[in-house]
């Protein structure tokens, strides 16, 4: 993997995994930063140029005058795609990652041939995100503000600690992570906090989310307009997006590819990246995703 730097209004780290074919794009959560796709971009270059930025706010690429918001992410992404001259695209997104992605594809439905969504967030009901099992995340889907207030209660922690509660809330098997991806992920979330404070990219970010998911009559009509083939992916152990979600998608897209990953939290490529790399791909080689071309 090599990393470099691109100009979409500012600096943005990338992390560039190499392969040849679509442009194959990683998009992270919420607090995450492209330590989250170690174990996976290499194996994803069988579908092509595979490239993971770092969002503002978030990893290596600083707000710089930005807003983290996922209209802003959206429109960064699309820029990015710009960029590199190989539309349509493949999108493989997480959380809130994978919420970008499907807002992406719903937007501009020509530019993206193929999604891989892993808990995605989307419009529900209120009540859907309150049956959430994780305390503190119903803390923050109760209120915007209630995420300045948290971070704020949590200002006295070191990154390594800030790291270490979030893998507790997104995975149900921290130890199942490999070691040069977490050792990866705590030198970001160092970097990360001498650049600025966490809250500047995360709790616009969450609000965001929050909005976004309040209006629950606006999924049917959203992604009813893409045309992507899209696979959605779902640990069986996840305590942040609820299971909800999953049957919300499947009544409104019954043709899309679903895939429930037995014992995992909310970020499985952290927990078995393997297994998610390798369920991709397979999907991609049923006929759903554009080949790469030999090499």
């Amino acid at each position: 993997m090599r990393s470099w730097l691109v100009d979409i209004d500012g600096p943005v780290h990338v992390a560039d995994f190499g392969g040849t074919g679509p442009t194959v794009i990683l998009l992270h959560g919420l607090g995450g930063s492209h330590a989250n796709w170690l174990a996976v971009g290499a194996r994803l270059t069988r579908m092509g140029r595979v490239l993971c930025p770092d969002l503002p706010g978030f990893g290596r690429t600083r707000l710089a005058g930005r807003k983290s918001s996922l209209e802003a992410n959206e429109r960064l992404v699309n820029r990015l795609l710009d960029l590199m001259g190989r539309p349509p695209a493949i999108l493989v997104g997480n959380s809130m990652g994978a919420t970008i992605a499907l807002r992406l594809a719903a937007a501009h439905p020509l530019r993206i041939a193929a999604l891989a969504l892993m808990a995605p967030w989307v419009p529900l009901p209120r009540a859907a995100h309150a049956a959430a099992a994780d305390p503190a995340l119903r803390t923050i889907l109760e209120s915007p503000s209630a995420v300045r207030a948290l971070l704020r209660a949590q200002g006295t922690r070191t990154p390594d600690a800030t790291l270490r509660q979030i893998i507790k809330i997104g995975c149900v098997r921290p130890d199942r992570i490999p070691p040069e991806v977490l050792a990866a992920a705590h030198q970001i979330a160092r970097e990360r906090a001498l650049l600025s404070r966490t809250e500047d990219g995360f709790a616009p970010a969450v609000s965001s989310l929050i909005e976004f998911t309040r209006h629950s009559d606006a999924l049917p009509t959203s992604i009813g307009a893409i045309k992507a083939s899209t696979l959605v992916m779902q640990g069986t152990e996840d305590r942040v997006v609820p299971p909800s979600v999953i049957q919300r998608l499947r009544q409104s897209r019954p043709d899309w590819t679903y895939h429930m990953l037995e014992g995992v939290g909310h970020v499985p490529q952290f927990e078995v990246p393997i297994q998610v790399a390798d369920t991709i791909v397979d999907w991609a080689h049923n006929g759903y995703v554009p080949q790469a071309p030999a090499t």
